[in-house]
């Protein structure tokens, strides 16, 4: 899955370079561009979460355990981080999909 994120935000490396000097600024831009520039924000935050959580598991040789209530499962930062990450790209791709389906790779 991080592949597809990277692979995504590398091919739109041009719009989110603007969104994200818009962002900054907030000059000129539309509703609509605001919030594209915000969800490629958040998304470009999970990813690298999942893959510092990934690269610290990895490195450390054990799971990272989170204090928090609920399920094993939670407990843990990259799998926590996964599952956030997954829910958020689910979304995403859901709202996009009339536009996923005519849009063009360049």
């Amino acid at each position: 899955m991080l592949g597809l994120v990277v692979v995504h935000l590398f091919q739109r490396r041009r719009t989110v370079n603007r969104l994200i000097s818009k962002l900054v600024g907030r000059r000129g831009m539309t509703e609509i561009r605001l919030r594209q520039a915000e969800s490629d924000l958040i998304l470009w935050l999970l990813t690298l979460n999942a893959t510092i959580s990934g690269l610290v598991d990895f490195i450390k040789g054990q799971t990272i355990y989170l204090s928090i209530p609920g399920p094993v499962l939670f407990h843990k930062w990259h799998a926590m981080s996964v599952l956030v990450l997954l829910g958020y790209v689910i979304v995403h791709v859901l709202r996009r999909r009339a536009r996923l389906r005519t849009s063009r790779i360049r």
